[in-house]
């Protein structure tokens, strides 16, 4: 038992280095050592969720709630996979789920908020971030998952100002930091317009490619000029994306924010 626990551990910290392979074989190895252990089927899960093998991972998910209908730990997996797959339906039906079996648990709280806003349920998404912030005011985790949802609902405004009160109880909380500064970034007049220019390109691009080709092949001219604006289009929106990545990089004002409505 000590060494699967230890496994565990380890498994956690390639899990934070992003080492997908490396969890999904210390995973196998944990089943290999206890194969009804929920640590060992949530391990090699998450880590084959995070490669995308969609059908193996489904194998294991379902072979420990086979094992343990009742962990809270796998079911909150099997929603996370389903988000990640899109089946935002069915990732919400496993979120109320997990929820049943531990109803106050701040991070079910905060994956059921997610797959709200996934589904555009943002009046019952608030709903449940008001109750976070209420039992937890203090905690940095609710105006997390605040500043998620208004940064989602696009309201850049109020998802800076949940990212700076998340930075004030939790200085180095990455998810703050990456809101605040591209929400501050995304109020800019001038960002905003170049960064929906890049968001648009996988929608755009391959047709007006495929057009391009064709008017290059039946007006040379023409199509040479269309390519050339092609270019600009990619460079103005990929220019417009790598500026909000690196935008505010400094720590965040204090921000005023009225929490009513959350």
């Amino acid at each position: 038992m000590t060494m699967f626990l230890a496994l565990d551990v380890i498994a956690d910290v390639c899990w934070e280095r992003d080492n997908w392979p490396a969890v999904i074989d210390i995973g196998e190895r944990m089943l290999e050592i206890h194969p009804e252990g929920t640590l060992g089927f949530i391990q090699l899960g998450r880590g084959l969720m995070r490669a995308k093998h969609w059908r193996r991972c489904d194998e294991v998910l379902n072979a420990g709630m086979a094992t343990n209908p009742f962990s809270a730990g796998l079911i909150q997996l099997m929603c996370e996979r389903w988000r990640l797959a899109r089946g935002y339906q069915t990732a919400e039906q496993w979120a109320r789920k997990a929820l049943e079996l531990a109803p106050d648990n701040p991070y079910l709280l905060g994956q059921l908020v997610m797959v709200l806003v996934d589904r555009r349920k943002h009046a019952e998404a608030t709903e449940v971030i008001a109750y976070m912030i209420e039992r937890e005011p203090e905690g940095a985790h609710a105006y997390e998952v605040a500043a998620y949802a208004a940064y989602e609902a696009n309201d850049y405004k109020r998802a800076a100002g949940f990212a700076a009160l998340a930075l004030e109880r939790a200085p180095g909380s990455a998810t703050a930091h990456m809101i605040f500064k591209r929400s501050r970034a995304f109020m800019s007049p001038l960002l905003w317009p170049l960064w929906k220019i890049g968001r648009l390109s996988p929608v755009v691009v391959l047709p007006l490619a495929l057009a391009y080709v064709a008017l290059f092949v039946t007006a040379p001219r023409v199509g040479g000029l269309a390519v050339v604006g092609l270019v600009l289009y990619l460079i103005a929106g990929g220019l417009a994306v790598s500026i909000i990545e690196h935008f505010h990089q400094g720590a965040p004002p204090r921000q005023d924010v009225q929490l009513k409505n959350y």
